[in-house]
């Protein structure tokens, strides 16, 4: 956009500085024409009714401005009108060509402008591509590492209610063994002390019975007395 200002600017003061001289070609169109341009010698311009030559093409290196300022300077009061006319209709093609130039050129910007626009969002999107499956690489891992912690806790849970089983199991066994020696140890016991009481009562029967036979001896040696 700069650049076409800057050549609508420039035909703006073209037209501007020798707009107001164009009326004047018929005052000296039997005018001859002996030098119509200024330095170089060569003119780029035809002079003259004759037929027009066409103007050699610009080169593409040269810039706007260097083509403006490089262009030959116009020596108004010395050309027929024919000439002159001649002269305007090369001045306009030579601004359309700076115009198309100008307008290539900005396009050309242009399209460099979104390619770089365009490269750098696709370089942005790569970016951001490649941070998202790193990231669901690392969601991935941690849900395998979570799924093989809770297998690993499933399998400890196991182990634990194994090992309480067997604790109960070995509990349960402990209690029956204790309550076993326990009735066998009241048994034991209670044959002791069955054992100690049938004992007692037979010294008590036989010290009884030794007592009645005594007694017997005396009543009945008593009586044969």
């Amino acid at each position: 956009f700069e650049m076409q200002r800057a050549a609508d600017q420039a035909h703006a003061e073209f037209i501007s500085k020798y707009g107001g001289e164009l009326a004047l070609g018929t005052g000296f169109a039997s005018t001859p024409a002996p030098s119509v341009f200024s330095p170089p010698a060569t003119p780029s311009y035809p002079v003259g009714p004759g037929p027009r030559v066409q103007q050699p093409a610009a080169t593409p290196a040269k810039t706007p401005e260097k083509l403006y300022e490089s262009a030959p300077k116009l020596n108004l009061g010395a050309m027929s009108r024919e000439s002159l006319d001649d002269s305007v209709q090369d001045a306009r093609h030579d601004l359309g060509k700076l115009s198309a130039n100008l307008r290539e050129e900005s396009r050309a910007a242009a399209r460099d402008a979104v390619k770089g626009t365009s490269d750098i969002l696709k370089g942005n999107a790569s970016g951001l591509g490649k941070k998202a499956k790193e990231e669901a690489a690392r969601l991935k891992e941690a849900m395998q590492k979570a799924m093989e912690e809770e297998r690993s806790l499933k399998a400890m849970k196991g182990r634990a209610a194994e090992e309480v089983k067997k604790a109960r199991e070995r509990m349960q066994q402990h209690l029956t063994d204790s309550k076993e020696g326990a009735m066998g140890d009241l048994t034991q016991m209670a044959k002791d002390q069955f054992g100690s009481l049938r004992g007692k009562a037979n010294d008590a029967f036989e010290e009884g019975q030794n007592v009645m036979e005594r007694e017997w001896k005396d009543f009945t040696s008593g009586q044969d007395s």
